[in-house]
């Protein structure tokens, strides 16, 4: 009997390794952005946001990155993180459809089946989250996987700020860790629900689903409330939602930016405090 569990442990183990060999983080980052301008080059600390973005996702175990950008001024700002930055149209109207340019454009041959969509502007986000979404794809049908977080219910103004996308979620389980994702908004859905859930912006897709996810047309749902995964519930794809703890700062507004910048400082000093 322990030869066998040993032997189905290493199988598993060797499977994981497998399927992280065939998956990548494609960055998105777009220059424009109406709420910060040019939000993904504002400093925390002495570094551009998407260099924090870039450093995280180099802490996962998730080797293959690439930074799908529109902006020279980008490219130029990451020219010494290390990583592939691949030059992607200005016309796209979701990051998503984006990430897909640059992916057949390193990939022709088809040979990664996962893709993780990480947006540029979550500067804090801990790399364990990355690991957990792609080991999560492993074990499920969805064809896309997503996180979200509870939002303190004493958090009235985060519930009612439409920066903050919420997301309602039929549950698979009574401890409520992952469910489907029914419906994404910028307002506080479901009504009057006793938990609501903050979406947290990092998808992964797998390969068939992120083709017919671009090969869709945008809705009307999609552009009313300017977020991306309406297309793919609009097209009956299967969300995935996985819940964690401690979401990373969304870094939209000159007061999230200010919240990201303190709370990078914060961890600096606890560094350096322990060093």
């Amino acid at each position: 009997m322990f030869t066998i569990v040993v032997v189905y442990t290493n199988l598993k183990i060797k499977l994981l390794f497998f399927l992280m060999s065939k998956t990548i983080i494609v960055i998105p980052a777009r220059l424009y952005s109406s709420r910060l301008p040019k939000k993904l080059l504002q400093p925390i600390g002495n570094k551009p946001m998407i260099h924090h973005v870039i450093s995280r996702a180099k802490l996962s175990n998730i080797k293959d990155i690439v930074v799908a950008t529109d902006s020279v001024e980008i490219m130029s700002a990451i020219k010494n993180d290390g990583i592939n930055c691949i030059m992607t149209s200005k016309e796209h109207t979701s990051g998503s459809d984006r990430v897909y340019e640059a992916l057949n454009k390193i990939d022709p041959k088809k040979t990664i089946q996962y893709i993780i969509n990480l947006q540029g502007d979550l500067p804090l986000i801990n790399p364990k989250i990355i690991d957990y979404l792609a080991k999560k794809a492993t074990e499920s049908e969805a064809d896309i996987l997503t996180l979200a977080a509870p939002i303190d219910a004493k958090n009235i103004a985060k519930i009612a700020n439409k920066n903050v996308t919420k997301v309602a979620i039929s549950f698979y389980d009574k401890a409520q860790t992952s469910g489907r994702g029914v419906y994404f908004s910028r307002e506080p859905i479901p009504h009057e629900a006793p938990i609501y859930y903050e979406h947290i912006g990092i998808y992964l897709y797998k390969r068939q689903a992120l083709e017919k996810f671009v090969n869709a047309d945008v809705n009307i749902l999609e552009k009313q409330e300017k977020l991306e995964q309406l297309r793919a519930l609009a097209n009956n794809m299967l969300i995935d939602v996985h819940i964690i703890d401690n979401p990373p700062v969304n870094v939209d507004t000159k007061e999230s930016l200010i919240k990201a910048q303190e709370e990078f400082e914060e961890e600096r000093e606890k560094f350096s405090t322990k060093v």
